[in-house]
């Protein structure tokens, strides 16, 4: 049987009519008016790229409910093999760091929204054997205690469904953990957190040099993972579908999402969350698409989801009013799935210009485009 809806939940709200035969035909009736927008879209759409090929699934036909969790720990990499271990430190990176940390007095500390990621020890000091163990949104980082990581089985440390916002340590004769004073920095492209010891009962002070311990942070990365882009269909003349950029997958009790990049300028709800908040930028600011910002990936959860079906793509349109993105069977797309290797086009670089085969794959979805 062919399937009618690729994305079950992600039906636009405006596909129904209401026929309430009253006397107030002129009211302005919001469902009507994001249904125009979606014909007005797909109309562009045939119009730029051509006939659809009436089978065309758009990337999505294999993939729907196919993942399921893989129960684990936080604590355990080891029962996450879908989880891709990062490289370990080399001792030039390591003596980089430690230098850079060393010489930097009070830096400004960044910030990162990762709800998954690993901690890998990079160096310490002599103070760190009085830092019982390490924080991350208050959450213990398993076997990071005394100034050193001690796992036989791996480098690093994962955690999950966490949070990347503070870091703290603790030490058994304080009352309660300390998170102020960590510090975020990216060096050459990597994350890296630095701790300032203060202990004022041995009579340790901090000295505003973030050396005492230094770990490094890894956003998680999942090897079974798929790549949305999308159209908001704020405009239906550019087709540079990156409105809203992100990966999934499914893995420790629901779906991970990555957010790469943010190019509309409507509210964009990928289940609860509006991309550009997550971003830390106005609905109004472009990210990651050439204009606007440059920001770090955004990484968060979305509980009890297991597949493609539980993610719904919201967008609220004042013009026309609150719609689901959809994409349907043989129909002008306003979601395509690719692989997570894929180039999202710059900002209003339309499609068919980054990838030159993209109208063949219109009309052809055997046509390999990317």
């Amino acid at each position: 049987m062919k399937m009618k809806k690729l994305l079950g939940l992600l039906l636009m709200g405006a596909a129904m009519f209401s026929s309430c035969g009253n006397d107030h035909e002129d009211l302005y009736d919001p469902n009507a008016a994001a249904l125009m927008k979606a014909n007005e879209y797909a109309k562009a759409f045939v119009k730029e790229f051509g006939k659809i090929d009436p089978n065309h699934t758009w990337g999505f036909g294999d993939v729907l409910g196919s993942r399921v969790s893989e129960p684990g720990a936080a604590d355990n990499p080891i029962n996450f093999s879908d989880v891709i271990l990062p490289d370990a430190l080399s001792q030039s990176e390591i003596t980089m760091v430690s230098e850079w940390f060393a010489t930097h007095k009070n830096p400004n500390s960044l910030s990162v929204n990762w709800s998954d990621f690993w901690v890998q020890q990079v160096s310490s000091l002599d103070n760190s054997i009085y830092m019982n163990s390490l924080g991350a949104n208050g959450n213990h980082i398993h076997s990071f205690n005394g100034g050193k990581f001690d796992r036989s089985n791996t480098t690093a440390m994962y955690m999950i469904n966490n949070g990347s916002a503070y870091f703290s340590y603790q030490n058994s004769g304080m009352s309660s953990w300390v998170d102020d004073k960590f510090t975020i920095q990216c060096i050459n492209g990597e994350y890296y957190v630095g701790f300032d010891f203060e202990f004022p009962e041995k009579g340790i002070m901090a000295d505003g040099y973030y050396n005492d311990w230094i770990v490094k942070i890894v956003p998680g990365e999942y090897q079974k993972s798929y790549r949305i882009i999308a159209e908001d269909l704020g405009d239906s003349d550019d087709f540079d579908f990156n409105d809203v950029v992100f990966d999934v997958a499914f893995n420790g009790g629901g779906a991970v999402v990555i957010l790469q990049a943010a190019g509309g300028t409507l509210p964009l709800f990928i289940n609860d969350i509006e991309v550009h908040e997550a971003f830390g930028v106005p609905v109004k600011t472009i990210v990651n698409t050439g204009l606007g910002e440059s920001k770090e990936k955004v990484i968060f959860r979305i509980p009890d989801v297991w597949n493609l079906n539980g993610i719904k793509l919201t967008v609220d349109n004042q013009k026309v009013g609150v719609y689901q993105l959809n994409t349907e069977v043989g129909s002008a797309p306003q979601m395509i799935c690719v692989d997570t290797n894929f180039e999202w086009p710059a900002e209003r670089e339309n499609i068919k210009n980054k990838y030159n085969e993209f109208k063949t794959y219109v009309g052809n979805q055997a046509t390999a485009w990317y």
